[in-house]
């Protein structure tokens, strides 16, 4: 009896150890990293400083500019509203220490043979491109048009730099700061690392004081340490999502297109946002801890159960990213760690969502085990039918973000993060839901080779019909919780290509 009190004790705070790491790796928190587990190598300098083989996130992202062209789809983006009297003296030494500090900002790429190498240059300024509309008739247009340009200037990912920098003047104390880098050398995480570091390096007047010490690796370290650890777990690794994976077919999880999919995507997207009720934050929060979940659980179960039923298909399968850094130093990195998994559940319309919650809880948890085997290399072991149109595995994709502890200051200025819509989006559709403060805001970049404007919208406010029906009902069936209101739900339909959705009015 005593044995199985200590498994059950030892099991508790596995699982317990586990929802934490899933909500720091799934929620791109910036919370220091976990001691490192004694199965997992050191991740050590290589001998050539100048180069290394990309990683395999990165010769995807390489592959897919190629195929594309160079264009602004795969740029990540860092907008900063700042308030205050600014030194740009400062804010330029501030930058020129970023680039110093962290290789993959100094990185370009090549082909050498069959192989993809990246390359560090030594380090140089970043170039401020400055402008001022504070004269301008309309300041807003003209501030949204100048970082329309800086995000949508294409990079070469051969000569580089991969990173742009712009500081648009809105007026005397009021300007906004862009940065613009490539996704070949950044993450989300990443555009975290810097945001950070950026403003305790300006409040130190441009200097390095307050910054963490450098560590003596760098991605191109990290990218020699990842297919050794590839190579080490692959048959595992690959054993699992075989398993969940391999019966899949090539029907898309999403909403009923507007238009019919063609046979190359464009990459050509539109944004839609809502800002959900208030107290739904803290309902959120309240039933994860009731099932020893975490929000994240919660948010995309619902998402899950929104796709089901507005698909009407009872296999829903969704990417979500992960924040793959797994050796402690790769915490203050700025590069590619991110990794895609592949979350799949199967739909009883007639389970309650506490059911379905306790499922997707588990789904995440195995996901997080599984997480190190590469997107890419997933990709080449199962083949599954490969589309111009459409992303492998998933054409949808879910992403919880948190703003929640960001340094709201920027020296003696006030910093705000803005949301920079590129007009791209990189798959059919992806669900973001933004936790800032106590406010979930849910936004919805979508393809509109796919979809119009309008549907769009109905999905963001059907999740939050949804969600709000299951935070206060969650032993209601899946199928009982209403969506949308009448006349959205015959709008629906009318999408459904003449298939009767439950739509649950």
């Amino acid at each position: 009896m005593a044995d199985a009190t200590g498994n059950d004790d030892r099991r508790e705070r596995l699982d317990a150890a586990r929802r934490e790491l899933l909500k720091r790796r799934l929620q791109g928190s910036a919370a220091s990293a976990a001691p490192a587990s004694a199965d997992v190598p050191a991740l050590v300098p290589r001998e050539d400083r100048a180069e290394a083989p990309a990683s395999y996130a990165q010769a995807r992202l390489y592959f897919l500019d190629q195929l594309h062209g160079a264009g602004a789809a795969y740029h990540m983006v860092l907008g900063l509203r700042l308030r205050g009297a600014l030194d740009r003296d400062a804010l330029q030494r501030a930058l020129d220490i970023l680039v110093h500090r962290h290789a993959s900002l100094r990185t370009t790429f090549e082909v050498r043979g069959s192989e993809l190498v990246q390359r560090v240059a030594p380090p140089s300024p970043l170039v401020l491109d400055t402008r001022d509309v504070s004269q301008a008739s309309d300041v807003d247009g003209a501030q949204h048009e100048a970082i329309r340009r800086l995000v949508q200037q294409p990079f070469s990912l051969a000569q580089g730099p991969l990173v742009r920098a712009g500081l648009i003047a809105l007026g005397a104390h009021e300007h906004v700061l862009v940065l613009v880098l490539h996704h070949i050398i950044a993450d989300e995480w990443s555009l975290g690392v810097l945001r950070r570091e950026l403003a305790t390096a300006y409040a130190h007047g441009g200097g390095d004081e307050g910054l963490p010490a450098v560590v003596d690796v760098d991605y191109g370290d990290y990218a020699l340490w990842q297919r050794e650890q590839i190579e080490r777990h692959r048959d595992a690794q690959l054993a699992f999502w075989r398993d969940k994976l391999s019966d899949l077919d090539d029907s898309c999880a999403a909403l009923p297109g507007d238009f019919r999919r063609p046979t190359r995507a464009s990459l050509r997207g539109g944004w839609q946002q809502r800002r959900l009720d208030p107290a739904l934050a803290s309902a959120v929060a309240t039933l994860a801890r009731r099932h020893q979940a975490t929000p994240y659980m919660v948010l995309l179960a619902a998402f899950l159960a929104v796709l089901y039923r507005l698909s009407g298909q009872s296999d829903v399968r969704v990417g979500t990213p992960v924040a793959s850094r797994a050796p402690a130093q790769t915490d203050a990195m700025v590069g590619l760690f991110l990794n895609s998994v592949v979350i799949r559940e199967q739909f009883d319309g007639a389970e309650s969502f506490e059911q379905l919650l306790a499922r997707v809880r588990a789904t995440a948890l195995a996901a997080v085990d599984h997480q190190a085997l590469p997107f890419e290399v997933l990709v080449a072991e199962l083949q599954p039918g490969r589309d111009l149109g459409a992303n492998p595995l998933f054409q949808t994709m879910f992403v919880l973000e948190s703003d929640e502890g960001a340094d709201t200051r920027f020296g003696e200025l006030t910093q705000e993060r803005l949301v920079v819509e590129s007009g791209f989006a990189k798959l059919d559709l992806t669900c973001f839901v933004n936790i800032d403060d106590g406010q979930l805001t849910v936004s919805a970049e979508y393809a509109t080779d796919l979809y119009d404007a309008s549907t769009a919208t109905m999905l963001l406010d059907a999740y939050g019909e949804f969600l709000s029906g299951v935070v206060a009902t969650p032993g209601a069936s899946i199928d009982s919780v209403p969506l949308v209101s009448p006349t959205e739900a015959d709008a629906l339909r009318a999408r459904s290509r003449g298939k009767a959705l439950p739509i649950g009015e």
